[in-house]
Order: structure tokens, then sequence, then C-alpha cells
């Protein structure tokens, strides 16, 4: 069973869900500040193609005999949720969940550094993967960078750090069939590429000229979010080590993690002024008919 959280007076009964801790989002609601269960709802529903299926699932919980839907939240999509919440605990309450996943790193490290009797003490076999063998996956990883408009090299650093790789010839040939899943899977959550629309008829009236630069500026936010998922990955990777509860107040992790959080901050803020701009476009849109 999972330890109760506590953020400020709100405590919170996590659900061991894949062997990790998920929060209810009417428990996640309570937390961010919010009177509704509703506004969790909303949040994810209007930012439903930025969560994966680790971040954010519907299960049956029920403590009668009439078992009853509820969405979970792991702790990287009560994050994310955080990151889209304007209440004036959300920054607090991202921090928080930054320090619950450092001490769950810290408890799983240590208890995989402990050996118990069961423990596989032989020799693991790896195969080092040669450039032959990598063939498939760079040719893949081509593929993606193509699709996505991306540098080939900024492809190739997010799978290394996937796969916390300094160097990609550090790949085990075992490694190769999932890291080729991987890269597909980035690939398969590409958005599809607008149909070709053809030219009007008639001269389109500002309204419509405005709906399609909104539409344009809302796909632009769904590549930024794209993007801010990948860098803030790769600064999580980037953070020292915590490898006994004592490393998470070291100064040097401090310090990367006021980073961090400046990053969210960033992100954040643009993310609203995004919306601002696009709330008052169609204000004055509204006042011009």
């Amino acid at each position: 069973m999972t330890t109760a959280l506590t953020f400020n007076d709100v405590t919170l009964s996590p659900i061991t869900y894949q062997n990790s801790p998920w929060i209810r989002s009417v428990e996640l609601a309570r937390a961010l500040g919010y009177s509704s269960e509703k506004s969790v709802s909303n949040i994810y529903n209007r930012n439903q193609d930025e969560f994966s299926n680790d971040m954010s699932v519907v299960i049956n919980l029920s403590t009668t005999d009439n078992p009853a839907p509820s969405r979970i939240f792991s702790l990287r999509g009560c994050h994310l949720v955080a990151m889209f919440a304007r209440t004036p605990v959300a920054k607090a309450f991202r921090r928080w969940v930054l320090d619950v996943l450092d001490k769950l790193d810290a408890e799983q490290h240590a208890a995989s550094s402990s050996p118990t009797p069961d423990d596989f003490t032989g020799t693991l076999s790896i195969t080092p993967s040669t450039t032959e063998d990598r063939k498939p996956l760079r040719a893949l990883v081509g593929s993606w960078a193509q699709v996505s408009g991306l540098p080939f090299a900024a492809c190739w650093n997010q799978l290394k750090a996937a796969f916390n790789l300094a160097n990609i010839k550090e790949l085990p040939q075992e490694w190769i069939p999932d890291a080729i899943d991987w890269v597909q899977k980035r690939i398969d959550a590409l958005p599809a590429p607008a149909p070709a629309t053809a030219l009007p008829a008639s001269p389109s009236s500002p309204t419509d000229d405005a709906e399609g630069h909104l539409a344009a500026i809302r796909e632009h936010i769904r590549q930024i979010h794209r993007h801010e998922e990948s860098l803030f990955l790769l600064a999580r990777k980037a953070l020292p080590a915590v490898r006994k509860p004592g490393d998470m107040f070291s100064p040097a992790r401090r310090t990367g993690l006021t980073a961090f959080q400046s990053m969210e901050d960033c992100a954040g803020a643009l993310d609203y002024s995004l919306r601002a701009l696009e709330s008052a476009a169609r204000t004055m849109l509204t006042l011009g008919r």
C-alpha cells in the first residue's frame, strides 16, 4: 500500500498503479486549490494531446460493489496539469511534485543497490552493437528528423537521453529493438500533415483570415509543448544523481532544480501569453462584427 502524501494541508492517498503512485483527479483538484474536480478535467480535455498513457488513464475505482470509472494521474501527469493550472499554489505544487519524484528515485536506487538472497549474482552478458547493427536505427532517426522538421542531431540526442547513453556506441545490441520502437512511437505521435486547402472562390472575410491565424497559433503551441517536454526530459537527466536521501539537498542539485523551475515558469508564461493573445483577438473580432 502506498504511503499517503501531504501537500500544504491537503492529504493525498495515492493509488498504486503500474507499480507507481497515481493521484485521483478529485484529490489533485483540491491540492491545486480548485473547488471542483471539473477544473482538472477541463485542463486535461483542453490539452489531451500533451498527455501520454503513462501520465493519465481512466480506471474503475470503488469501495462498493459498483465500480465507477475515475481518471488518475501519475506524478509526471500531476506535474503537467500544474503547468497548465493558474492557481496561486500551482508553482509550489510543481516544486513539491519534483521533490516527491526525487525521493522516490532515491528510495528505488537504495532498494536496487541492496541485494537480497534472491538477487541474480551471476554475470549478465550484453553484446556491444556495431555500426552495421545500428544502421536501421539511424535510418529511422533520419526519417523522424525529416517528418518532424527537427535537426538530425537533436533527434539523435533525444534518443541517447532516453536510454541514458553518453555515446550511441554504448547501445547494446539487445537494446536496438527497444530503441527502434521508441523512435517509431515519436514518429507516430507527430500530428498528421494538414490537408491542402483549395483557394477560396471569393475574398475571405477578416474573421476567416483571423481564424486561420489562430489555428496556426494553436498548432505552434502544440509543437512548442512537445519540444518543451523533450527539453525538460534532457534537463532532468542532467541533474546530479540522487543516490542517497542526503544528495537531494546538495548545493549542485538545488541549483539545478532552481534552473529547472525557471524553465517551467518561462514555459508557463509563454503558454499563458499565447492563450491571452487568442482571447484578445476573438474579443476584437466580436466587436468588429
